[in-house]
């Protein structure tokens, strides 16, 4: 989203924007909103996995879930001590929370660097909007 115009003036076509007006018959704007929405889901998807995946740990709990339950027994066998499975846990949350830093990085470094907003990075991060057609281009 964040390099549609820049991609644009410069006759990129790889990128979601334009793929999605392309092929879903979509206006700039609408294209934007789906792009948003998409992430949105992405980052519900996300949670959604972290909290299933942090259960799996949890043998009370997922055994009683009959999908997980599975699962559970094939990736903790029973020779695992608690210890173990603690020390698991604790490797499983340290690759969660590095992917989450990666991510909240990734957005951080988009208003941050001129690359994409130019010197209004800032202000568009504060205000939540950013007109596509007013966004500057800078010149490489």
């Amino acid at each position: 989203m964040v390099s549609y115009r820049s991609d644009r003036s410069g006759g990129v076509t790889q990128n979601l924007v334009a793929i999605l007006m392309l092929h879903k018959n979509l206006s700039v704007q609408g294209a934007m909103n789906l792009c948003g929405n998409m992430i949105k889901d992405a980052f519900t998807s996300f949670s959604s996995f972290e909290h299933a995946l942090l259960t799996l740990f949890d043998p009370e709990r997922s055994l009683k879930l009959p999908v997980l339950s599975w699962m559970w027994k094939s990736i903790v066998p029973d020779a695992m001590s608690g210890e173990e499975a603690a020390a698991m846990l604790k490797i499983v949350k340290r690759y969660i929370q590095a992917l989450k830093d990666y991510i909240i990085g990734s957005m951080n470094w988009v208003y941050e660097t001129e690359l994409f907003f130019g010197k209004r990075g800032g202000e568009i991060r504060a205000f939540g909007w950013v007109f596509a057609d007013q966004i500057p281009l800078i010149s490489t």
